[in-house]
C-alpha cells in the first residue's frame, strides 16, 4: 500500500472523529444547504469544548508532558462545574449515557 494513501486515510479517519466531536460539543450542526454549519458558540456545551480545546493547545504549545490528558481533565472539570455532565456511581463504572435535554451522563 502506498505511503501516500495510509496518511490519507488517517487523515480521514481524523477529520471523521473531529467533526463527530464538533457535533457533539454543538460547535457545528447540520444544515439542509451547507450540510454543516456553526452551531450556538454561546451554550455550555460549547464553552466547555473551546476551554478543553484552548487548554490544551496551551499546553501542547508549552511541551507540558500529558498535555491532551490534562485538557481532557479541564473540559471534564468545567462541564461538571456547568452541569453538562454529572459523575455519579452506578453499577458500571466508566459507562457514558446520553440525554438529549442536559448533555452528557459519564456514570
Amino acid at each position: 500500500m502506498p505511503e501516500s494513501l495510509k496518511s490519507a486515510i488517517a487523515v480521514g479517519i481524523g477529520l471523521l472523529v473531529t467533526s463527530i466531536g464538533m457535533e457533539w460539543a454543538g460547535l457545528v450542526r447540520l444544515d439542509r444547504n451547507t450540510f454543516v454549519t456553526l452551531g450556538n458558540l454561546g451554550s455550555k456545551a460549547a464553552l466547555v469544548a473551546l476551554l478543553g480545546l484552548a487548554a490544551t493547545v496551551t499546553l501542547i504549545a508549552r511541551k507540558v508532558k500529558g498535555a491532551i490528558l490534562f485538557g481532557t481533565l479541564i473540559a471534564a472539570v468545567a462541564g461538571v462545574a456547568l452541569g453538562i455532565c454529572s459523575l455519579r456511581a452506578t453499577r458500571y463504572p466508566g459507562s457514558i449515557e446520553f440525554d438529549n435535554d442536559r448533555g452528557i451522563e459519564l456514570t
